[in-house]
């Protein structure tokens, strides 16, 4: 098959609601009912009225009573689609209804459209990432607003009244004072004035000092009283209702330099005409925050450093400012896609392409290979896992379903470099699966080591039969560490765990070395072993000693979650059987060893069929072809079921004549570790083979 030729990847664009992601839609409902909240703030009344008007004979301060809160921040890490949110945002509100409510929109949120694009404006988006140093951040505000106005104006719709149409005093009034607060914004917000003092005369340096003062005073209130002239201008010769202009402010976090001084223009040149959509990460801007405090408590405190109680004020002093800039109840927060969704995902503009799981097709998983706890250099070279169809809702199989938890960019390039992958390897998602694991993300330089992965057990006593019980573990999660036995984060181990179900744990795999696993015994027997006195153990009567159970080991993760499938269902099958301990224990491990022995390829839906009661159990066991690994697997079979190891129940014909002295050596050494008085009664029990030997 020829390689599919490489396409171009599409960037952030607007989108109809029905392309959007769930939480992006969540977000998109979100920002709606906050911008039709902001709206419902602005009246169509004059400017004068609306500000409280002049009171003569006295003097006061410019007073808004009823200020409130326009800023909203749209959140999420790099990749998690604020930029597309914005963009679709600006694109269902300025263009026509019909085009954009889709029948999976809620009612309540069409009507909120419908209404809001009569009153909402658009402006031109300022974008912080390319931002010069140089920039005048409230001058480009304004240069915005006016820049709309001349074209809504110089545009005007059909069917206006003719004689609204020509420039009116009102219009170039409301014009000249708009212009007149830039003249102002230049003079006092960005003069160059501490620059050039050194070139000025005393006289001349006064006077324009004592000029940016007074341009200085009482800006808030002619910044409130132009925009809603401005915006009573726009009602009067537009179609619009008393608008609300919407500035949009994307990458925010990638301009530290800028960004704080964003934050405190926009809360200090507030307008009940102008709402702010900010585009960001709040745990980037909260950070940019902590080191400008840091920096300025720093520079006070030179030339010592800051103390501990200090640096976290910064921290406190950051979060307060948080709260303050951006409230709680206006934050839009946006997160990776889940495994069901990712699977469906087809890239933006494109709705004919296939979905992810259709591009993915087929998923072969690492082969398992099995081998014995008890002895470690005899392995059986096991099944593939088949994943005909990718199903998120079971995870239980496989660690991929934690791969595809990721950002609408990952998504994109997932689903572009599987396209272009299938036609060189057969198999997309494992291309990329280890591209992702080769990627910088793995923050820690260590990772690229061989991680170690551990389970995460539960222990617990089931059973307790003379001087001896049974203890069982259940896995309870996976751990995974580091070259160093540190820990991973969440993310990383999800990617480890992924990798080594989808590209293997052996020396070939995109790991340097391998995967090491640490799995101890799942079941074990604890015995009081005092032998006497002089004896290796001691003669405390209250020394006890843990025998593993041999088990069956896995070189995936999916193997060893399979077998706790079929562990499981095996103990259900087995409770009203004798010692159903260790028949299910015996009865699962010769299932999954016959499967290995038979399949080359399983699927996760359908798990090996489980012997019930001891003579199917025998049966089975007798059908297993010579294998080292079949006959050592025998030999830990005869040991188990023995009294020693706590099974007084039954006494199963399960192992072939030929291998019965094998199996009293193995005895003999655990007979060793009980009291001598025990030793004699437990060796004249004694193992009964097949009725007839096995077949050759």
């Amino acid at each position: 098959m020829e390689p599919q030729r490489p396409s171009l990847r599409p960037e952030a664009r607007p989108a109809l609601y029905t392309e959007l992601d769930s939480r992006q839609q969540e977000g998109f409902r979100r920002v709606v009912d906050i911008l039709a909240a902001a709206a419902q703030g602005t009246g169509a009344t004059g400017a004068t009225s609306e500000l409280g008007g002049v009171h003569p004979g006295r003097v006061r301060p410019f007073l808004e009573l009823n200020r409130t809160s326009r800023t909203v921040l749209v959140s999420g890490q790099r990749g998690t689609g604020k930029t597309t949110l914005m963009l679709s945002l600006a694109r269902a509100l300025t263009e026509p209804p019909a085009s954009q409510i889709s029948v999976d929109m809620p009612a309540e949120t069409a009507g909120r459209l419908t209404e809001l694009r009569r009153r909402l404006i658009w402006l031109d988006t300022v974008d912080m990432e390319p931002l010069p140093a140089s920039t005048s951040l409230l001058g480009s505000v304004l240069a915005r607003v006016e820049a709309v106005v001349s074209e809504l104006i110089g545009s005007p719709p059909s069917g206006a009244t003719p004689g609204l149409l020509s420039p009116s005093y009102d219009f170039h009034s409301a014009m000249d004072e708009l212009r007149r607060l830039q003249t102002t914004v230049a003079l006092t917000f960005d003069s160059d004035l501490s620059r050039r003092a050194s070139s000025l005369d005393p006289d001349t340096f006064a006077a324009e000092v004592h000029r940016a003062e007074r341009e200085r005073v009482g800006f808030n209130e002619r910044f409130v009283r132009v925009l809603a002239r401005v915006s009573d201008l726009l009602a009067a010769m537009t179609n619009y209702t008393a608008p609300l202009f919407v500035l949009p402010v994307d990458d925010l976090d990638l301009n530290p330099s800028a960004c704080v001084p964003m934050l405190e223009l926009l809360r200090a040149a507030q307008s009940p005409h102008l709402c702010v959509l900010l585009i960001a990460d709040q745990d980037l801007v909260q950070m940019i925050l902590e080191l400008k405090y840091r920096s300025d408590l720093a520079g006070l405190a030179s030339p010592t450093s800051l103390t501990e109680p200090e640096i976290w004020q910064t921290v406190s002093l950051a979060e307060n400012a948080m709260r303050k800039h951006l409230p709680l109840q206006q934050r839009v927060q946006l997160s990776r896609v889940e495994p069901e969704e990712a699977l469906n995902f087809r890239p933006l503009g494109d709705p004919d392409a296939p979905p992810l799981r259709a591009v993915l097709g087929e998923v072969v998983v690492a082969r398992d290979e099995l081998g014995l706890s008890t002895e470690p250099t005899v392995t059986l070279r096991g099944p593939e896992l088949l994943l005909p169809r990718l199903d998120a809702d079971k995870p239980q199989i496989g660690g991929w379903p934690s791969f595809l938890r990721v950002t609408v960019r990952e998504l994109v390039d997932l689903h572009q470099a599987a396209k272009e992958g299938r036609g060189q390897a057969g198999n997309g998602l494992r291309s990329v699966v280890q591209q992702r694991l080769r990627n910088p993300a793995m923050r820690d330089p260590s990772h690229t080591g061989s991680p170690i992965v551990i389970p995460d057990l539960s222990w617990s006593s089931s059973r307790r039969v003379d001087r001896m019980s049974t203890r069982s573990a259940t896995i309870r999660d996976w751990r995974v560490l580091d070259q160093s036995e540190r820990p991973m984060d969440r993310e990383s181990s999800a990617l480890v765990m992924a990798g080594i179900d989808l590209i293997g744990a052996g020396p070939q795999s995109v790991f340097d070395r391998g995967v090491h696993f640490s799995v101890p015994s799942l079941r074990q027997t604890e015995i009081a072993a005092n032998a006497g006195p002089g004896s290796a153990l001691g003669d405390d009567p209250r020394q006890t000693v843990r025998i593993d159970w041999p088990m069956l080991t896995h070189t995936t993760l999916w193997g060893y979650q399979r077998a706790a499938q079929v562990l499981a269902a095996a103990e259900r099958t087995w409770r009203k059987f004798p010692a159903p301990e260790h028949g299910a224990w015996v009865a699962a491990m010769t299932a999954l060893l016959q499967e290995a022995v038979f399949e080359e390829r399983v699927t996760p839906n359908r798990l090996p069929r489980v012997p019930s009661g001891w003579e199917p159990l025998g049966e089975m066991l007798h059908d297993l072809p010579p294998t080292p690994l079949v006959d050592e697997w025998l030999v830990a079979v005869g040991w188990l079921c023995t009294p020693e190891m706590g099974l007084h129940d039954a006494h199963p014909h399960l192992v072939p004549v030929q291998l019965l002295s094998a199996i009293q050596q193995r005895r003999e050494d655990n007979i060793a570790l009980h009291p001598e008085h025990r030793q004699e009664s437990l060796r004249e029990w004694t193992v009964r083979p097949y009725p007839r030997g096995r077949d050759s």
